[in-house]
């Protein structure tokens, strides 16, 4: 633990190191912000979380409001973009009496894409380096001003309150929406999906079906359905989440239909924002299992509070609480995320990360103790 320490006083030193030397009026513009001519800052509310400019920008297939589009080959300035992720980690194990610790280096890799209009009111993304997130069209304005558009392919759905990919932090929530619970705050969907924006009354919506994250081999057109809706409210432009889900995993000889129903608060002030989201999450029959000598079907809570504090410009501070707890069972899990943002320019970050974290087993194979872990790294995007 002594040793854990030090690292997190070394860091803190080479981040004010950072903080010093420099520039303060280096601004990188990525790929939008380097079409439109604005500042990322217009989008983001810290890079990478967008804000609700971005969200909306994002809903309307990457135009901005009024815009039909252009063709591909008439835009001056081709949309590709990246977002890289490396830095250092030094965690500290515990079970029971024993303990580990280890450090090593972490390079997230780099995500390349594109997006934009292929022709008017035609939209695209694709993502060139993952495997999981293909091409998708998006077809705009079937009803006036992004009332209605359609959207076909294999992409990411993203939650309107909470996003994997755009998360400020490195550490992922908590949040329980499928049988996989790995990262499914935002989840994969091959398939077909309605979407609409009414931007003078805040409202924003997506109504959605596909594969599901089934890894079931029965051929079925629409294993997933869910929808998302959000509503902005009072004068600091608050806003208000709700999300349902189903899903089919598990085989034919142990089917999984499940269901997610949640949602959220946002609130904001002029230099901070808080959010905080719960769901209920109930299993299929794959999902089961024994506790006390009981069969027992799987339910579960989970939910994350978070705030983040503009110290300055360009430093941010956050914290987070985030929980999981399976239902009629002694399995719960917590974890408590701390972090300082130093934003060398709006899309170059420097992170420190300390995160604490507590798993209680009962009825699921998680491995019962509790973590500590610190991490530095660099986050850009170009």
């Amino acid at each position: 633990m002594e040793r854990l320490f030090g690292r997190i006083l070394t860091v803190v030193l080479l981040a004010s190191f950072f903080m010093t030397i420099t520039p303060e009026g280096a601004e990188a513009i990525p790929a939008f912000a380097r079409k439109h001519s604005f500042a990322c800052t217009q989008c983001h509310q810290q890079f990478p979380k967008l804000n609700k400019f971005g969200i909306a920008f994002k809903n309307r297939g990457y135009r901005l409001q009024g815009e039909k589009g252009k063709f591909v080959w008439e835009e001056k300035v081709w949309p590709i973009a990246g977002i890289g992720r490396m830095g250092w980690k030094a965690t500290d194990n515990r079970t029971g009496n024993t303990g580990a610790t280890s450090e090593e280096f972490v390079f997230e890799g780099l995500e390349l894409f594109s997006g934009g209009t292929l022709a008017p009111r035609i939209s695209y993304f694709i993502d060139a380096l993952t495997a999981d997130n293909l091409p998708l069209l998006q077809f705009n304005d079937i009803l006036p001003d992004s009332a209605l558009n359609i959207k076909v392919g294999q992409y990411n759905v993203d939650n309107y309150g909470l996003s994997h990919p755009r998360r400020l932090t490195f550490s992922t929530y908590l949040v329980q929406t499928t049988a996989d619970r790995g990262d499914n705050v935002t989840f994969s969907n091959q398939g077909i999906e309605i979407n609409g924006q009414f931007e003078a009354s805040g409202t924003r919506y997506i109504l959605g079906g596909g594969d599901g994250s089934t890894t079931q081999t029965e051929e079925k057109l629409f294993k997933s359905f869910f929808g998302y809706f959000m509503k902005d409210f009072g004068e600091g432009g608050h806003a208000l989440s709700l999300m349902f889900r189903t899903d089919e995993s598990g085989t034919k000889a142990s089917t999984g239909k499940s269901y997610t129903v949640g949602g959220g608060l946002q609130l904001f002030g002029d230099k901070w924002d808080l959010t905080a989201h719960v769901y209920h999450f109930t299993g299929g029959n794959d999902l089961d299992f024994t506790e006390n000598a009981k069969t027992k079907d799987y339910r579960a809570v989970s939910g994350t509070v978070e705030g983040t504090y503009k110290i300055t410009e360009k430093l941010l501070g956050l914290a987070r609480y985030d929980w999981h707890n399976t239902l009629d069972s002694k399995a719960k899990e917590y974890a408590i995320v701390g972090a300082l943002q130093y934003h060398f320019v709006p899309n170059v970050k420097l992170n420190v990360e300390y995160r604490t974290s507590d798993v209680k087993v009962g009825g699921t194979t998680n491995t019962a103790g509790d973590e500590k872990s610190l991490r530095t790294y660099l986050r850009f995007g170009f």
